[in-house]
């Protein structure tokens, strides 16, 4: 006789990590998470408990859902990462700092289930996917990039390795993969400071914090959003 040890009541406070529970097909095991995992992927509001974030996590919500394990990832805030604690059930907090590091946690999270393989699986094809349109973008020009953190405030994000296309340099010299970053560093910028710029194009974080973050303080140079596209 086999006996299942993994968690079978997982409780997902970051949309990226509900997104990977989806792409391992491991969304049965989630009995709640945030209403931004519900943006990104609808089937997970079916029937859940909707529970604050990893920013704001509280323990009576945790404990409430009676789960067995809680995945949450940055960002974090001091005080909710005491209240996740304070609720005694298993942790598995992820800080990933580039696309090996999300490779690692699709890893994790699908050995944490008992489902190695399909996390395999997941990450073969997002490598296929990559060089694909990298294939098909080497020969494309390179357009300068805005890359948002967060929209209120305007929070701009240092990209390191943003693989999904044709290279190219962010201001600080570090390379990336598709257009150029034109932010020199992370951190709050005032709206004007960012049509200096001259971007044609905003890439913001969805998938990582929900709905929070859409592009609404970012203008072109002459103070309006209407050229500037949306591209993540």
């Amino acid at each position: 006789m086999t006996l299942d040890h993994t968690p079978r009541r997982i409780v997902s406070l970051q949309p990226s990590a509900t997104v990977i529970l989806h792409a391992i097909g491991a969304l049965d095991r989630l009995v709640a998470c945030t209403k931004y995992c519900v943006d990104v992927c609808p089937e997970a509001g079916m029937g859940r408990t909707v529970v604050d974030d990893s920013w704001t996590a509280k323990q009576e919500q945790i404990v409430a859902t009676r789960a067995d394990l809680i995945i949450a990832a940055v960002p974090y805030q001091e005080k909710a990462v005491a209240e996740i604690l304070k609720a005694g059930v298993r942790f598995l907090g992820l800080a990933p700092k580039s696309l090996a590091d999300i490779y690692v946690d699709i890893g994790t999270i699908a050995g944490a289930v008992g489902l190695p393989q399909r996390g395999e699986q997941v990450v073969a094809a997002m490598h296929d996917q990559i060089e694909r349109t990298r294939s098909q973008t080497s020969g494309l020009p390179r357009p300068r990039v805005f890359c948002e953190e967060w929209g209120k405030p305007l929070i701009a994000s240092l990209v390191r390795r943003w693989r999904s296309g044709a290279s190219g340099k962010d201001r600080s010299g570090a390379w990336m993969d598709r257009g150029t970053c034109c932010a020199r560093r992370a951190g709050v910028l005032h709206s004007r400071r960012v049509s200096e710029y001259a971007c044609a194009h905003v890439a913001s974080r969805p998938a990582s914090s929900g709905s929070g973050n859409s592009p609404g303080g970012v203008p072109d140079r002459s103070g309006s959003q209407a050229n500037l596209r949306r591209v993540a």
